[in-house]
């Protein structure tokens, strides 16, 4: 469960950075 939202998380992360 709490890898699953990690993963989640890391890849908003790295959305919000290409975006940037």
């Amino acid at each position: 469960m709490s890898q699953r939202l990690t993963t989640s998380v890391h890849t908003f992360l790295h959305f919000g950075k290409t975006n940037l």
